[in-house]
């Protein structure tokens, strides 16, 4: 069996695990959002925006006048990137861009990667693809359910669906410029488990947001367990246990950790833990049927208290209303809640 192979199956395997958690958030999670923002709502809110703001946030969404095609070329900016963008598109980006700052328009100002910094990839205009109506519905969506504790004030998220391969869904922070990035060919955006892997990155994002909480000594002294999983799959990749070992190490070290992760995928790596903690705490659930160990209680709780403003598991975290004032929403059934 090659490496490539190996890699290939550890890989699904890993993935299956994340998908599973994010499946049981999407269907048993408290307090989301499960349908689409009306289109009436959203053109609304972009009707009501003083035409300064308009077109302030047009500028944001293509910043280059070289990115507007040449059929949309006109001296008011505002009908220029409604024309590049598409209408219903338009209104859903600047949506977005106004009520959550998130910029996911696939003609924004491409992030500028100096050499010999961390994540070193250059994204380029050209790998960049826009995204259909549905997956920003989805966007919204994520957005709604995060809003307003995860997403940075100061400054926009990028989300952006590129072509770059083995990308799947993935957060890098190009100097303090945030940039969440999709693949465009993979079957992502398409239902409610993907709006719960966009949280899952957004995590990441507050985590890097907050001074790297993910990776400070209160949360490492939280997370000791020792990373067998990263073990057994060095070990396989190297070919020093089977496929068949792997599985059954993999099954074992699973039973061991059930209730103090929030999930399997999240036992990958601190920040992955950290991530998966977070959605964990958002929607009120935790993969298997194991209840929270006294260690994952505490993990949740340094969450709660660092990204959204000490809410306990039994109320939900207030989202954004309309205007972007703070609601309340109602407490969950407490048979779906983690305690």
């Amino acid at each position: 069996m090659n490496f490539v192979f190996i890699y290939f199956l550890a890989a699904t395997i890993v993935q299956a695990n994340e998908a599973e958690f994010w499946k049981k958030a999407a269907q048993q999670g408290r307090c989301q959002q499960k349908t689409p923002v009306s289109l009436q709502e959203i053109k609304s809110h972009v009707r009501a925006l003083d035409p300064s703001n308009l077109e302030s946030i047009s500028r944001k969404l293509i910043a280059e006048s070289a990115s507007i095609p040449a059929r949309c070329k006109n001296p008011d900016r505002i009908a220029a990137t409604k024309c590049a963008l598409g209408e219903d598109g338009f209104d859903r980006l600047v949506y977005l861009l106004d009520k959550y700052n998130i910029n996911a328009s696939h003609l924004q100002t491409v992030p500028i990667v100096k050499d010999g910094q961390p994540h070193s990839r250059v994204l380029k205009r050209e790998r960049i693809k826009p995204f259909e109506s549905s997956q920003l519905d989805i966007l919204i969506m994520a957005a709604r359910d995060v809003s307003p504790h995860l997403i940075p004030k100061n400054q926009s998220l990028s989300i952006m669906r590129t072509d770059i391969e083995g990308v799947s869904g993935s957060y890098v922070n190009y100097y303090d410029r945030p940039v969440i990035e999709l693949n465009s060919d993979d079957d992502r955006l398409k239902n409610l488990e993907d709006k719960i892997m966009i949280v899952h990155e957004i995590c990441h994002v507050a985590a890097d947001h907050r001074g790297q909480l993910d990776q400070s000594d209160e949360w490492l002294s939280l997370d000791q367990t020792i990373n067998q999983k990263g073990v057994n799959l060095r070990l396989l990749t190297s070919r020093k246990i089977t496929m068949d070992e792997f599985i059954k190490r993999d099954a074992a070290f699973k039973k061991n950790i059930e209730g103090n992760f929030a999930s399997s995928y999240g036992t990958g790596s601190v920040q992955e833990d950290f991530a998966e903690t977070c959605v964990a705490h958002r929607y009120g659930v935790i993969e298997g049927s194991k209840p929270a160990t006294d260690r994952l209680k505490a993990k949740l709780k340094f969450v709660a208290q660092k990204l959204f403003s000490g809410a306990s598991f039994d109320s939900c975290p207030p989202v954004s209303a309309p205007g972007g004032t703070p609601r309340s929403q109602p407490a969950p059934d407490p048979s779906q809640t983690v305690r």
